[in-house]
């Protein structure tokens, strides 16, 4: 079993140092989501050192979304700026709670997933100004 875990841990260094930084930005979406998805389990099996490292996991994640940040992109920058803010605030005033509240975990979860199918679209509508550029620039030189 440990052999597994280890060549797991492995696949997935080798995955993040290979990633480019739009594949980064997604494994840490996906992360979080997976974090909170498996607080959510732990909470139900009121098992609360488990539940917590999960939530844990999580805000780190969306810790280094925060951290990615260039503020000199202006605007957009700002505000997912405030939304990583409220999302790790969620989680914790989740984890401090101690209610087994989960209801807010939901909410986490859609945002998070919003936000990576905006990051993909964004990513669709660079690449394809790409490719519109190349084609002018090469029926330019011709």
């Amino acid at each position: 079993m440990a052999t597994r875990i280890n060549q797991a841990e492995q696949y997935f260094r080798v995955k993040v140092e290979s990633a480019s930084p739009m594949e980064l930005i997604y494994i840490l979406y996906d992360g979080a989501v997976r974090d909170i998805e498996e607080a959510k389990c732990f909470a139900k099996k009121r098992e609360r050192q488990k539940f917590t490292d999960s939530i844990i996991h999580a805000q780190k994640c969306v810790g280094e979304l925060r951290n990615a940040l260039n503020f000199e992109a202006g605007e957009i920058a700002i505000r997912l700026n405030n939304l990583y803010s409220y999302i790790i605030n969620t989680l914790i005033n989740v984890t401090v709670a101690n209610d087994n509240n989960i209801a807010p975990l939901d909410g986490v979860k859609n945002m998070l997933l919003d936000l990576k199918s905006t990051w993909k679209q964004a990513e669709k509508q660079m690449q394809s100004q790409k490719t519109q550029l190349s084609q002018q620039s090469v029926s330019l030189s011709v």
